[in-house]
Order: structure tokens, then sequence, then C-alpha cells
């Protein structure tokens, strides 16, 4: 039995075959470049004494990220990890422990395996009053705002830090600043806070922020920049607690450091 294609057919096939690899191989490859701020929101509460090795840790993006080449990461974006040690103190001069790596950033129907390091955290009352003005002069459009660690802006206008230095600008698709490199001294906390000469997607934090805000009992004793990507928070408590609606800045480093 003879099967007949029309010629015609076969052009449109091949055209539509064609088109369809030539889209596919004009898509660029996601990119985060080192020193890209991932501004994230913790959307479950992390209680050492619930937690167990392995668990998963959920995370949201608070605002868009752009990437190397220009593509979108939208908000609201996964960024997923789990417990890799989670213990209370052995005895009564311990800390309580908890580490946990982030590995994978989640959106639309892509995922991108990363390497972060904490930059800075913030409680969630740290986090709810930055969403409020500063100075409230009776509009939207003409509240000036704070955020945490510094830099005050009004909506859609630039942002300045603390010495009014223009570091950045607002608009509908959040704060983007140049990230200053601080080193802190005499800290508790083991951070990793370099500067960028790109803007940076920052949700609530300042080009400044560098630490841990309104969480006293926490401290950070591994940033996660070294090859093990774990980030671990010591307490002085009985178990490391962070509620939800707490925040952290995170910066993309070289899988190899």
């Amino acid at each position: 039995m003879k099967i007949w294609v029309r010629r015609s057919q076969v052009i449109t096939c091949f055209a539509f075959c064609c088109g369809l690899a030539a889209a596919q191989a004009s898509q660029p490859t996601l990119s985060l470049p080192p020193g890209t701020a991932i501004p994230i929101t913790f959307t479950q509460a992390l209680d050492g004494a619930k937690l167990k090795l392995g668990d998963t840790v959920t995370t949201k993006t608070d605002q868009v990220i752009v990437g190397s080449n220009g593509e979108r990461i939208p908000r609201g974006s996964k960024l997923l990890g789990s417990v890799i040690e989670v213990q209370p103190p052995k005895t009564s001069t311990d800390r309580a422990e908890l580490a946990i790596k982030f590995e994978t950033l989640s959106f639309r129907d892509q995922s991108l395996h990363i390497h972060v390091a904490l930059r800075a955290m913030a409680s969630f009352v740290i986090v709810s009053s930055s969403a409020s003005p500063a100075a409230d002069y009776g509009s939207l459009d003409s509240d000036l705002y704070r955020h945490v660690g510094g830099d005050y802006f009004f909506p859609y206008q630039p942002v300045y830090s603390n010495d009014w230095a223009e570091v950045g600008k607002s608009g509908r698709d959040g704060v983007f600043v140049k990230l200053q490199n601080v080193q802190l001294s005499n800290s508790r906390d083991h951070v990793v806070c370099d500067g960028t000469d790109t803007l940076q997607s920052v949700g609530v934090f300042a080009s400044s922020a560098c630490g841990v805000y309104g969480l006293p009992d926490i401290t950070i004793e591994a940033s996660g920049a070294d090859v093990s990507g774990a980030i671990k928070f010591l307490s002085t408590k009985r178990n490391v607690k962070i509620a939800s609606g707490s925040a952290a800045l995170l910066q993309v480093v070289p899988t190899t450091q």
C-alpha cells in the first residue's frame, strides 16, 4: 500500500520543526552571576524542635530578579533548600544549632541549581515595620520609606543611603540598589556582604544591610559561602526558631568557592 503525502504538507512540517528548533536555540540560557542578590521571605516557621535532617525548607522571592541576559525571574518564585543539621544544646553552656542549605530556584517551568550565601536577615517584626512609611505625608506616592539597615526612598524615586548618596531606584518591580561591600568587625555574625557594580533586587533590605536584625538570640555561625553551602544558625534558646514572615538577603557565590 502506498501512502501519498502532499509536498505542501512536507514543506509545512519542515518549516514548523525548523522554526521550533530555532526558537528553542534562541532562548537565552538562564544565568545568575556571582553577586546576584536574592531577597526571600520564609513562608514557613522553622523550629529546631520539630525539624529533622532532610526536611524541605521553602521560601519565596520578594521581588523580580533580573538575570545576566535580561531574564526576569518573577516575584514569588520558590527558593528551596533542606535541613542538613539540627540539634539542641548538649550542655547548659552550649547553643542550639540549625543548618540549612539552599540549592534550587524554581519558577514557571524552570529550575536553577544555585549556591548562595547569607548576607542579611531580619525578623518578621522588622520586616513588617519596613512596610510602613518612616514619614507619612498623606499619600502613597509621597510617603518616605526606610529599608532594613538604612536607605530611604519615595516610591518610584531614587533610593538614598544613610548619608543621602544615591544608590539605586524604586519602581513597580521593587527596589534595586548597588550593594555595598561591608566588612563586619567585632561581630558575632559570620556573613558575606560583597559589593556589586550593578543594581540588585533587595526586597526590604538596604544597600549596606549586613548581619542580623531583630533576632537577638540568633547568630550566624556560617554564611554558606564555603563548598558545603551550609547556612548555620546558633541560638541561646533551647531551639533555633525563625518565624514565618522573617526575611533574608542572599547572594550568589561561585559553586567552586
